[in-house]
């Protein structure tokens, strides 16, 4: 603890005080006070050489509007000098790095080059775009991603994915060109390039491969590996696996698609799985219908739970369980 010369010393600092003035005994007690007050605001503050310690005690840094949300650019507590930033008009926010701008509330922002004009964000990495629209929403590593709208929407790592509209509990992990958008729900993509959920789709999934979505009011569907592979319309838990421009249809249900160049089960169809082959189908309202192989092959609606292999150009009109093949 400083002695009382010290005291009077240090005080003479702050408020410009000379020394000489100290002479007289009679302000001696009033300084003494304010010294005393001073003291006990500190008491939890220790300096030891650089490091300054707060022990016993919480440290609040607000802005002074009295609001959480409102923004004034004050309230933040920058780590680093975020050199070079264009903006900084945001509050009660954590910023590490240079050259983020941001101009919302309560986020975490770690890197450099990142935009955020929402609020509630955690922002980690660099040339990230977090929009006013966005809620609650998470971008960790990778590079140039955006959350744009949506509420919790979630995206690790990977380049230029994107969340908006109103795509809400939404999650993209890595791959390139990846969105979800509308008002599609709770959607998942992992890897791949240029995949997507949206419209009014919900819970649909896509792992890796290229231009492949669920769409429009599609919901549980999973696309995995393909090359335009979709679930669309009212499908629902349709499944396309691998292949070239594969697809489960509108209002089908629990359709499986495997590989194959342009097959699909098409709407209605229930239960329907296609294997392999190019340009076969299960044909509108059949159920439990099975396509392996072959060109230009369909279960037609006539048929109940036909199985067709192979072949080309059949159509499988057949009551009951049968198989048709023909490799002419």
């Amino acid at each position: 603890m400083l002695s009382i010369k010290g005291n009077l010393l240090l005080l003479s600092c702050l408020i410009a005080t000379p020394v000489t003035a100290l002479a007289d005994d009679a302000k001696i007690p009033e300084l003494m006070a304010r010294i005393a007050k001073l003291e006990a605001k500190l008491q939890k503050v220790t300096v030891d050489q650089n490091n300054i310690y707060i022990d016993g005690a919480n440290l609040h840094i607000r802005n002074g509007s009295r609001s959480t949300t409102r923004a004034n650019s004050t309230g933040n507590l920058v780590i680093g000098y975020n050199s070079n930033s264009n903006e900084a008009t945001g509050s009660h926010s954590i910023v590490m790095g240079d050259r983020n701008d941001f101009s919302g509330s309560n986020n975490l922002i770690l890197g450099s080059w990142n935009k955020v004009r929402g609020n509630s964000g955690v922002i980690v990495g660099q040339r990230h775009e977090y929009e006013a629209k966005a809620r609650m929403g998470v971008i960790m590593g990778g590079t140039w991603n955006k959350l744009r709208g949506g509420y919790t929407p979630v995206i690790v790592g990977g380049s230029w994915n994107q969340n908006y509209d109103n795509a809400a509990y939404s999650t993209i992990l890595g791959g390139s060109h990846n969105k979800n958008y509308g008002n599609a729900r709770n959607g998942t993509i992992v890897g791949g390039s240029h995949n997507k959920n949206y419209g009014n789709s919900s819970s649909g999934v896509v792992v890796g491969g290229f231009h492949s979505y669920n769409k429009d009011r599609a919901s549980g569907g999973v696309v995995i590996g393909a090359d335009h592979g979709r679930n669309e319309g009212n499908a629902r838990m349709g499944v396309a696996i691998g292949g070239h421009h594969i697809r489960n249809q509108e209002d089908s249900r629990n359709g499986v698609v495997i590989g194959g160049v342009h097959v699909r089960n098409e709407d209605k169809t229930t239960y329907g799985l296609i294997l392999g082959g190019t340009h076969t189908r299960n044909v509108e309202s059949t159920r439990s219908s099975i396509l392996i192989g072959g060109q230009h092959n369909q279960n037609s609606r006539e048929a109940s739970e036909p199985i067709t292999m192979g072949g080309r150009f059949e159509r499988n009109t057949q009551k009951g369980m049968t198989i048709v093949e023909d490799t002419n």
